[in-house]
């Protein structure tokens, strides 16, 4: 190659790191109440490894409590809970484990807590 193809190819490189580094810096206002502690209105309340790399999580989003099943392929929401399956402040959190507690509300409530 000769040096004006790579110089060519230099600048066309540089241009679209440039490009890159604009976007993130334009799009990084925007993602801020994503982040952890930006609207604290997406919590986890509770998680439950089931194996390796997989995991069952309580997500509360807000007023509504989810069932969420992680894994290296992804999440998935396996259940919108109709009661919450965690206290508020104030209030006694239900006897048992966290395994417990997700086996019952899977089942419709049966069982302890």
């Amino acid at each position: 190659m000769n040096s004006v193809a790579i110089s060519q190819a230099l600048l066309s490189l540089l241009c679209v790191v440039g490009l890159i580094l604009v976007l993130g810096w334009l799009l990084r206002g925007r993602l801020r109440p994503l982040q952890a502690g930006g609207r604290h209105s997406l919590r986890v309340l509770a998680q439950l490894a089931l194996g390796a790399r997989e995991r069952l999580v309580v997500v509360q989003v807000g007023e509504e409590q989810l069932l969420v099943g992680v894994s290296p392929g992804g999440l998935r929401t396996l259940l919108v809970l109709s009661r919450p399956l965690l206290a508020e402040a104030g209030v006694a959190v239900p006897s048992g484990s966290f395994a417990q507690r997700v086996r019952d509300a899977l089942h419709g409530g049966a069982g302890t807590a």
